[in-house]
């Protein structure tokens, strides 16, 4: 049996906030059992769970028996309906989550410059904010339009909260903690998971903002399509698939930087964000004063 058929931590996000270069620190150490891909979405997407942890474990590598702790890193259990009870039923109260929160308008704003490097957005963010609601109805919507509701962080991790106690959490700040302070961090969340020290390199950034190279290869990416179908003939294994469409997106990508208007931001961080800040603090009693104030 791989593991007792245990895991022992979640890192459940918040998308776009480090997860990705969390991961990838982590998986520096041999002590760690992560799924040969990131994200296995097997907790939060319908058509993934099968309420069956023999299936969950195919997407680890073989050796858990070797690790000291396993555990996944996916933002989408965050944000998901069914993810907290689902992983509450399967895995039980025991397990450790890790949440790394970042400024609710930045964190917004990254995830629609993804969906706009992927083909899926074409309104003015301000305009995609305003109609989310509408346009994030269905499935699609629900995953890759959801800006300011995935921002809404209050709301998300209460959900949580009424399964496991507070003392199952480490709550982080992406600007203070993950940024500013990333040593220290690391070595908490090492510390929080009953780990042995180790020498991580921390200078790891990734999944930066970026365009496309081409939008052709984008498409074959990013949206179905019959060389995809073929490709499924060619190469049965999903993980492989995943794990080469993953590479290939890489490539693909030509980092970019931006600027934000900071009027704007000033007047979503006023109107839409700050009771859920303020609320989203007193749960979990970190010091959220730098996002009320940021422009």
């Amino acid at each position: 049996m791989i593991n007792n058929n245990k895991v022992d931590f979640f890192c459940i996000g918040a998308q776009k906030s480090g997860t990705t270069s969390l991961h990838d620190i982590l998986s520096q150490n041999p002590q760690i059992g992560l799924p040969l891909n990131k994200e296995t979405h097997y907790f939060s997407h319908d058509e993934l769970y099968t309420r069956n942890l023999k299936d969950y474990f195919k997407l680890f590598p073989k050796d858990l028996e070797d690790r000291k702790v396993v555990g996944e890193i996916d933002p989408e259990y965050l944000c998901s309906q069914n993810a907290p009870k689902r992983i509450f039923n399967d895995i039980g109260p025991d397990v450790k989550f890790i949440v790394i929160f970042r400024n609710p308008f930045d964190r917004a704003y990254s995830q629609y410059l993804m969906s706009k490097r992927r083909g899926f957005e074409t309104l003015e963010f301000k305009e995609a904010i305003l109609k989310e609601e509408e346009r994030a109805k269905d499935t699609f919507g629900q995953l890759y339009l959801s800006y300011g509701s995935r921002s809404l962080y209050s709301t998300q991790i209460k959900r949580y909260l009424e399964l496991y106690d507070m003392s199952n959490f480490l709550f982080l700040r992406f600007e203070d903690d993950f940024l500013d302070d990333k040593s220290n961090t690391i070595h908490r969340i090492n510390s929080f998971l009953g780990l042995h020290d180790f020498e991580y390199e921390i200078a790891v950034n990734s999944n930066k903002a970026s365009v496309p190279k081409s939008k052709m290869i984008r498409d074959f990416v990013d949206k179905p399509g019959l060389i995809r179908k073929f490709g499924k003939h060619l190469i049965p294994s999903s993980q492989l698939r995943k794990t080469i469409i993953s590479k290939i997106d890489m490539i693909n990508r030509k980092e970019i930087r931006y600027k934000v208007d900071n009027d704007m931001k000033r007047e979503f961080i006023d109107n839409y964000f700050a009771d859920d800040i303020k609320e989203l603090q007193s749960i979990t009693n970190l010091n959220l004063s730098r996002w009320l104030k940021e422009t």
